[in-house]
């Protein structure tokens, strides 16, 4: 799933790459990634014009980069945790996320629309999300 701001949603319908790429753009990696492969990655996403890459390796640390190099922190979530706690009920972190990326991005009915119409995936998710949530406060007061 990519999350993209308004300026780039026309773009990113109808193609793979996105110039210039989002603002941040996340590598989850794998075991069975190099490293040549993430600092080719890394470094294709900055001169797409990313402002930070991301890496989450397999111990849930976050490492940040920019055109400088490494950061000790993200310079744009300065917020955001250097290592995640995936502990405590994972999914329903995740699922916080993504209603809140999408509560970014919708605040009237029409923003969405418009969303339904650009991302649909993303709206059903929210929708599915919110119905699970709905259900089990039901179960909770209605045992």
């Amino acid at each position: 799933m990519v999350l993209v701001g308004p300026p780039q949603v026309e773009q990113a319908l109808g193609t793979k790459a996105l110039t210039p790429a989002p603002e941040i753009c996340v590598e989850i990696l794998s075991p069975s990634n190099t490293q040549e492969e993430i600092d080719e990655k890394r470094d294709a996403y900055l001169r797409a014009g990313a402002k930070e890459v991301w890496l989450c390796d397999r111990d849930n640390r976050m490492t940040f980069f920019a055109g400088s190099g490494q950061l000790n922190r993200s310079r744009l979530c300065p917020d955001f945790p250097v290592l995640l706690d995936l502990s405590q009920r994972p999914i329903n972190k995740l699922q916080e996320q993504l209603l809140a990326a999408y509560n970014q991005l919708v605040k009237t009915p029409e923003d969405r629309a418009r969303l339904e119409k650009e991302n649909p995936d993303l709206v059903a998710e929210r929708d599915r999300i919110v119905t699970a949530q709905k259900r089990a406060l039901l179960a909770l007061a209605y045992p």
